[in-house]
């Protein structure tokens, strides 16, 4: 009976540490969308404020292209869309995505 009434406060304290945790991770996020927002309506460029924040543009490059080959192998294989259409998109996806990363949004950007 300790042992059950011991395992439920361990599994109690661990569940209250997990909801900690995903209250500060969602924090996080909020703060880093706030912050990109501003960024972008300053009239910096998705590149400029990956740059800012030390990191490689390249990065966010990758991970937005392998997520959208991630969704179009998916819909492919659910009957979606066409191999044949994944493939004309997954063409696309390099210019799409670079005008992405370098266009200038917000009230700033220039004509």
């Amino acid at each position: 009976m300790l042992a059950v009434a011991a395992h439920q406060a361990r599994a109690d304290g661990e569940r209250g540490d997990r909801r900690e945790r995903d209250r500060a991770a969602r924090a996080d996020q909020s703060a880093v969308r706030q912050d990109l927002r501003a960024a972008l309506q300053g009239g910096q460029t998705l590149s400029d404020y990956t740059t800012s924040l030390g990191k490689d543009p390249q990065t966010v490059v990758d991970a937005l292209t392998n997520a959208a080959n991630s969704k179009l192998d998916e819909l492919v294989a659910n009957g979606k869309i066409t191999q044949e259409r994944a493939d004309t998109v997954k063409s696309n996806l390099p210019a799409r995505i670079d005008k992405l990363m370098n266009h200038q949004f917000g009230q700033h950007a220039s004509a």
